[in-house]
């Protein structure tokens, strides 16, 4: 019972922590720690500690499935059902056209829900992170849960659309920055070496340092920017789905109206058969009637 009730000390903690705000995780986080080891559950305690930071555009998510679960259960539903139509043989092509509709509908319903969450921080590139990762959940499970569950950590980008498999990778963590090399003792005649030396291994990591930041802005902007083109790609193929099926429907159209237009025409032909049998029976008649006349 003991590891049950742990354990459930331990979900709780981590449902408050990933629905507090992004600029108090850190500080909600120390908290539930020292709660948990207070109350003496250690293990409980350690696990919170390693629990990481989301990243903006997924701390949006998580708060939008936590405040609107529907539209998370509408957006896999919808998932689901574009997948089956799409390889499923029988499917045909206006329910593809009609289930496409709707998962481009409940995709936007989520993305503009979690966009919410935002307030005045949302940009057109967290969009399209919200977006990218959305679609991610579409298609791979294990991202789907994470989001119903409300603890995304990191966006998804790569992902290949139906019904194919997710390919999915997410945001890579930078390596941590390499510990300082301890340096020996000096004796005290070296004083001024030493000083000299601390001031160059000072600028050296100063240097590494921004080396670090720059590379670590560098990647955050390579995956915005490829968040934005799968989501765009996403879209797009979406658009293409729908103009496909609409084009296929006009076709089918124009082929009933040509037929229609062949059966009015064969009408026709015999309804003007039929006027002039009439006109030459009423002629007839007519003889007929003058003849009796006379």
């Amino acid at each position: 019972m003991a590891g049950s009730g742990s354990s459930e000390r331990l979900e709780a903690a981590l449902d408050e922590l990933y629905g507090a705000e992004l600029s108090e995780f850190v500080a909600t986080r120390k908290r539930l720690a020292g709660e948990l080891r207070a109350a003496g559950d250690k293990d409980a305690a350690k696990a919170l500690v390693a629990a990481r930071r989301p990243t903006t555009a997924v701390w949006a998510l998580n708060q939008m499935s936590r405040r609107e679960p529907g539209l998370v259960e509408s957006l896999l539903e919808r998932s689901r059902e574009l997948h089956d139509a799409q390889t499923r043989a029988a499917g045909g092509r206006e329910e593809i056209r009609d289930v496409t509709r709707a998962h481009r509908g409940a995709l936007a319903d989520a993305t503009d829900a979690a966009l919410a969450a935002l307030g005045p921080r949302a940009t057109d590139g967290y969009r399209a992170q919200i977006a990218a990762t959305l679609h991610a959940a579409s298609v791979d499970d294990a991202t789907g849960e994470l989001l119903r569950s409300g603890r995304l950590i990191r966006e998804v980008q790569g992902v290949t659309g139906f019904p194919e498999g997710p390919g999915l990778t997410l945001v890579p963590d930078l390596p941590p920055p390499a510990a300082p090399v301890p340096t020996a003792k000096k004796p005290p005649s070296a004083k001024r070496d030493t000083e000299g030396e601390e001031a160059a291994a000072g600028k050296s990591r100063q240097a590494e340092a921004d080396r670090v930041e720059r590379e670590r802005a560098a990647a955050e902007e390579l995956a915005r920017r490829r968040a934005e083109a799968d989501a765009a790609w996403q879209v797009a193929r979406d658009e293409v789905a729908v103009a496909e099926s609409a084009a296929r429907e006009r076709y089918e159209q124009v082929d009933r109206l040509e037929a229609e237009l062949d059966q009015a025409r064969r009408d026709a032909h015999d309804a003007e058969e039929r006027a002039a049998g009439a006109r030459r029976e009423a002629a007839r008649l007519a003889r007929a009637a003058m003849k009796l006349q006379s």
